[in-house]
């Protein structure tokens, strides 16, 4: 029935704040319990002279009974005569008396059912006359529900019915004084006594499911009260058989206690269980009580590593405590489903979610939980490098924790800002912010995070050079850690213990602590969950593998390079690759097995052959950066700068290269062309590619390419070459001797290779013949002269406007190209992209709108018809999310949208956008673009794209012809009309 809430310690879980960027779960706010949110009780005022007769078995049902509410019936009863029935409750929580002639109660009955469920009453009059029974209805008006009350039995006392009778009165006396142990805690020792003498008159009464109901009781005021673990899961485990043949309410709330008890016993995988059934155990109108354990179900689901499940369950539970207006709890899970989004990277959603909790808790004044929502505020402003802004809301999460008293809180936002103060090159600030939160960590018994203090300074001595004192550091946090299994926290804690053996010269020693880190990191990758979530943590777990690369160097020997690129290559595309092997049944082709050797790993997965090229690896790392080149003379490998320097640097590159020519921008463009070529392609890279005859097809120029290097057209950088004239070196772009392709891995450019030989054989045998090009072009858009008398609609963004060379595109094709099948104008639907059998085209190329889709809540997509034969809008288009589902069995994707070819940067995963989702879908090749192109020069392209590959070009060569034909016409510094356009995918 009624909700109490729990002393402050126990009605929220201490913010572990870890790492700024990750967003730990442990900062997440559980809902105590699932009856802890109502009010006290009224006082019931005394009966009516006139009130309706309650008769045996019939019912008098309360609709729309609101919070707040009374309804009282009569009875006339004779002394000595018993009486029992129910009071069934739904979307509203009641109390029940039973009041004699003059007033006085006779029985209260006010169990712990909350919002839905059957009240049981058991009463033996001592007086004849008129008594009335009172139902009260708690909460607030706007709660609104049914109250059925029944008479079961009304006869004349037995020695069973004294008992039950008996049994009900304890109860109910215990269970006043469970309401009041907030307050008095010397009512602990009695509530627990009472609560056992009713648990011994209900099996006198032999009425098991109520002793189930006080052994629960018992339970919850034996850890709450008592912190007494082990003796409340006993009575707890006691409780749960005995109260099968209960009211499923009661069943569900000891489910929800078993949840919390397997939390602060340190057992989540079992409090995951728990919760979960306690979710699927309460009734439907049970909004307020299924919200609780909804969140805390999403508070253990964030901290198992389960992004997805804990986004469905603390969603559900927000749109449950916004239904019935608890502003308060709408507030505890917005911030907890923000510190989910914070984790896997949706920045925008998260952003949102903890404005709003703010925003209400700033009404409530609730200052401790305020603070929480401000330092999570600033964890991602941290994420996105915000980092005074960052700074800032630690500095106000700190003061307002101080001010109210809450060290470990406080400790927590000192760590923050030691985090900041680290990646702002503040060392010293960073240490002093960190020891001085230790103690305040160590005092409130916040281990996990004194294990991640410790990692942390760890890092700082370890920047600093001093090895031993780092060493010293890691084996503490190694000792606290280890004993949470928490494999993130393991993967970080190995990883630092090899970078200071690595640093101490012991690399042997070393490298068995890697295995154990990327060990950890495997143990993740392989739990169900979507795509993106898989790789955003992937993505945060790169540091595991630079130290991999440090220590196999640092181990030396002949193969230290080939080991090197093989950990390199194990960091890559993992998820994208998880996907390829669950998605293709016919997946047997060799791939980078954890389970191989290193050197076996890269042997399978390496070039289908490197005489007719080169490949280009490059991995950047926080510390250090490396290129690989893999072609006929072997394996050899460059040092490069950090991360951060590489990609500032490309993608201020990418920025002079993707605006329109300005002349007064051509000499910084040339400037920065020549610098970043230099960095990214050493001198000698180049110049030992293999030798070939003057009318010999040109090398193959393979990149598998690392964070913002992606947005680069590798094609447009400058290579050094030997001038064959006077044997002079110069740098020129590497489409003039290379075909140029991107592949987000070795073993996905193995796989997309074998993908592509194996159905040009199964094509071969066929005697259906596939379809050569399906075309998807010109739609009509808002603002397009075949809808001429329409206006556009006033939404968000601005409306499309027709791609009139995309028309020209379309009937070049269709002339050309034998077969080609075009859906354009108001055809170009995805509805009409449905209804063909898509497996049956060789190719497939879209010339319509694209959009990348980083605002909050929106996926990339590509943008079709957006009116129907009428002119009327009727917005079509194709979500990535359709993409992934489709199966296709294409050899080419052309996707001629404006920067089809951006997404979404994780580290080494790379762009997830629509490149991913062909791929993923089955085509082996697709062709994207980087950036906006003008529209008369994508048909050009167009066109001499499909006029090489109907001269036997194969699609990397097709490229490099059209774009050689595009720089002819617009000259050497017209990069941003002949450079945009780059393939993924195999050769």
């Amino acid at each position: 029935m009624r909700r109490y809430r729990r002393s402050h310690w126990l009605a929220r879980t201490a913010l572990l704040v870890g790492f700024i960027a990750c967003g730990h779960p442990e900062d997440a706010e559980r809902s105590s319990s699932a009856d802890d949110l109502n009010p006290e009780p009224k006082a019931t005022a005394p009966p009516f002279e006139e009130a309706p007769s309650l008769s045996l078995d019939q019912a008098h049902t309360l609709d729309a009974w609101q919070g707040g509410q009374r309804r009282i019936l009569g009875m006339d009863l004779v002394a000595g005569e018993y009486i029992s029935g129910t009071v069934t409750q739904a979307g509203i929580d009641v109390e029940l008396e039973i009041r004699d002639p003059d007033g006085n109660v006779l029985l209260w009955v006010d169990t712990p059912v909350s919002g839905s469920g059957v009240e049981t009453f058991h009463a033996i009059a001592d007086r004849d006359g008129r008594h009335t029974l009172e139902i009260h209805a708690f909460g607030r008006g706007e709660l609104e529900g049914t109250v059925s009350a029944q008479l079961k039995e009304h006869r004349a006392a037995s020695e069973m019915d004294h008992l039950r009778v008996h049994a009900t009165r304890l109860a109910s006396e215990a269970e006043r004084m469970r309401q009041k142990l907030r307050r008095q805690s010397e009512l602990v020792e009695p509530a627990l006594e009472t609560y056992g003498r009713a648990a011994e008159q209900w099996r006198q009464a032999q009425s098991p499911a109520e002793v189930g109901r006080m052994l629960m009781e018992m339970g919850a005021i034996r850890w709450r009260y008592g912190g007494e673990i082990e003796a409340a899961d006993r009575l707890l485990a006691e409780a749960q058989p005995l109260l099968a043949e209960h009211d499923a309410s009661y069943r569900a709330r000891l489910r929800h206690y078993r949840g919390e008890l397997a939390v602060a016993a340190g057992r989540p995988a079992q409090a995951r269980d728990h919760y979960a059934a306690a979710v699927e155990l309460w009734p439907a109108v049970q909004g307020v009580n299924l919200a609780g354990t909804l969140n805390n179900l999403g508070f253990i689901e964030h901290r198992l590593g389960l992004p997805q499940g804990a986004i469905e369950s603390y969603g559900r539970a927000l749109e449950l405590w916004r239904q019935r207006g608890i502003e308060a709890q709408e507030a505890r899970t917005a911030h907890n489903l923000a510190k989910v989004y914070l984790w896997i990277g949706d920045y925008d959603r998260a952003r949102s979610l903890l404005h709003r909790a703010a925003s209400i808790r700033e009404q409530l004044d609730a200052s401790t939980d305020l603070a929480s929502t401000w330092a999570a505020l600033g964890q991602l402003d941290a994420a996105e490098n915000r980092l005074d802004a960052a700074e800032a809301w630690f500095e106000k999460a700190a003061d307002l924790h101080r001010r109210s008293g809450e060290e470990k809180l406080e400790a927590y936002a000192l760590v923050d800002l030691a985090v900041v103060a680290r990646r702002a090159q503040r060392l010293d600030q960073a240490e002093r912010l960190l020891r001085r939160s230790l103690p305040m960590l160590e005092r409130n018994g916040a281990r996990r995070q004194s294990g991640r203090v410790l990692v942390t300074l760890a890092r700082l001595h370890l920047a600093r050079g001093q090895s031993s004192e780092a060493a010293r550091l890691a084996a503490s946090a190694r000792e606290i850690l280890e004993s949470s299994e928490d494999p993130m926290d393991l993967a970080g804690v190995y990883a630092l213990t090899a970078q200071t053996l690595n640093a101490d010269g012991k690399a042997e020693q070393a490298l068995s602590f890697v295995r154990r880190a990327v060990d950890a990191v495997e143990r993740i990758r392989k739990r169900p969950t979507d795509r993106l979530h898989r790789a955003s943590f992937l993505s945060r777990v790169i540091n595991v593998f630079e130290t991999a690369i440090e220590v196999e160097l640092a181990r030396g020997g002949e193969r230290r390079t080939a080991r090197a690129l093989a950990w390199a290559e194990r960091s890559k595309g993992r998820s994208f690759l998880d996907e390829l092997v669950e998605g293709e049944a016919d997946f047997d082709r060799p791939y980078f097995d954890p389970g191989l050797a290193l050197d076996a790993n890269l042997e399978a997965v390496g070039p289908a052959s490197t005489e007719d090229g080169v490949l280009l690896l490059y991995f950047l790392g926080d510390r250090g950066s490396y290129l690989w080149k893999w072609s006929a003379q072997g394996i050899r490998m460059w040092p490069l700068p950090p991360a951060r320097e590489l990609e500032a640097g490309a993608r201020r590159l990418y920025r002079l290269f993707s605006g329109r020519p300005r002349l007064e921008l051509a000499p910084r463009l040339k400037q920065a062309q020549l610098h970043w070529s230099r960095v990214l392609l050493p001198e000698d890279l180049l110049l030992e590619t293999v030798t070939r005859a003057p009318d010999a097809p040109p090398p193959h120029l393979r990149i598998v390419a690392d964070g913002a290097l992606h947005y680069l057209p590798f094609g447009a950088l400058l290579g050094a070459v030997e001038n064959d004239i006077e044997g002079d070196i110069e740098r020129r772009p590497l489409i003039e001797r290379f075909d140029v392709s991107y592949a987000p891995s070795l073993t996905i450019l193995r796989h997309l290779e074998n993908r592509r030989r194996d159905r040009q054989l199964t094509a071969e045998e066929s005697t259906s013949k596939p379809q050569e090009l399906l075309v998807v072009a010109d739609p009509v858009y808002e603002i397009d002269p075949r809808c001429p008398s329409t206006t556009p609609d006033q939404g968000p963004g601005k409306p499309y406007r027709r791609l009139a060379g995309s028309a020209e595109e379309a009937a070049w094709l269709k002339a050309h190209v034998p077969g080609a099948r075009v859906l354009s104008g108001f055809e170009a639907r995805a509805d009409h992209l449905r209804a063909l059998d898509l497996k049956r085209f060789r190719r497939i190329h879209f010339a319509v709108h694209g959009e990348l889709g980083t605002g909050a809540g929106k996926r990339p997509r590509l943008v079709l018809a957006q009116r129907d034969r009428r002119c009327e809008p009727s917005p079509s288009s194709l979500e990535i999310g359709d993409i992934f589902q489709w199966r296709l069995r294409s050899e080419l994707v052309v996707l001629g949208a404006c920067k089809s070819g951006l997404g979404r940067d994780l580290r080494g995963e790379g762009l997830i956008g629509m490149t991913r989702a062909f791929l993923q879908a089955g085509s082996s090749q697709v062709v994207v673009s980087l950036w906006d192109m003008d529209d008369r020069t994508a048909s050009r392209w167009t066109t001499y794209f499909y006029e090489a590959l109907a001269a036997g070009a194969s699609g990397p060569s097709a490229l490099r012809r059209a774009q050689l034909r595009l720089r002819q016409e617009s000259g050497d510094d017209g990069v941003f009309y002949w450079a945009p356009f780059v393939l993924f995918g195999a050769s």
